[in-house]
């Protein structure tokens, strides 16, 4: 699971049982091209994330 918001990227491989805080960045939005790589939006700007 990846969540996106004001206080940046968080990742939890294990259902939500625990997170881990990946960038500060903040975005409003995420949405995922395949299963490794996403596009995050906000505050006048994209990224590209991958994941392994």
């Amino acid at each position: 699971m990846v969540a996106v918001g004001f206080n940046g990227i968080d990742v939890s491989n294990d259902a939500g049982e625990t997170w881990k805080h990946v960038s500060d960045d903040s975005f409003y939005t995420i949405r995922f091209v395949n299963d490794s790589i996403a596009y995050a939006a906000g505050a006048g700007k994209v990224s590209k994330l991958h994941f392994k």
